[in-house]
């Protein structure tokens, strides 16, 4: 199928459960066999291209959703890019701070539309012009839209609690770099200092 997948989402789903089937069996079973870092490479470059295909798949479905849910799976397919985005500096410096800052209010800005996205789904499902579409669609829909409100409150905790790490490890290190720079003198000047 590769490049021209089916508008088929009971064949993705189904799809998607066997692949990660897959990997859990390989991955429980791989402790107990002793395999070449060849052989582990090799399982992980498919994975990752399985992974890239399934996801070029889930896209092409989400942009062609009939009628009103087209604009909802466009939607839910960025959000879940959105929350896939892990990537921080390791550095928790100003810097990193501030990269971390910008995430949160784009995290913030396209998540505010979240209750917007699930009142319209909602509408579109209650109406009866959508009834000759395949329940299997809405399930589809539906299952993502829930398991991304718990997620995007997931990641905005954790880039708020990066953000504040990175703030405070600036803070101490300055604070550590002005005093180490200090000639202990007298009470005074010590105290001055601190």
């Amino acid at each position: 199928m590769n490049g021209s997948y089916p508008l088929d989402v009971e064949m993705y789903m189904h799809a998607e459960a066997t692949a990660f089937e897959k990997y859990h069996t390989f991955e429980s079973t791989v402790e107990n066999l002793k395999l070449s870092d060849g052989m582990v490479v090799e399982y992980n470059d498919t994975k990752n291209k399985l992974n890239s295909l399934l996801d070029e798949w889930k896209k092409y479905i989400d942009y062609n959703l009939p009628g009103e849910l087209k604009p909802i799976g466009i939607w839910i397919y960025q959000a879940e890019k959105i929350l896939s985005d892990n990537e921080v500096p390791t550095t928790m410096n100003e810097e990193t701070a501030a990269i971390i800052s910008k995430k949160i209010e784009h995290h913030k800005k396209f998540f505010a539309t979240f209750p917007d996205v699930v009142e319209k789904f909602d509408s579109i499902k209650a109406n009866p012009a959508y009834q000759n579409i395949s329940p299997k669609i809405f399930e589809y829909v539906e299952q993502r839209l829930i398991g991304i409100e718990s997620k995007a409150r997931e990641r905005r905790i954790t880039l708020k609690f990066l953000e504040h790490k990175c703030c405070l490890l600036a803070f101490l290190n300055l604070l550590e770099n002005k005093i180490g720079a200090v000639r202990y003198g007298n009470e005074d000047v010590v105290r001055h200092s601190l």
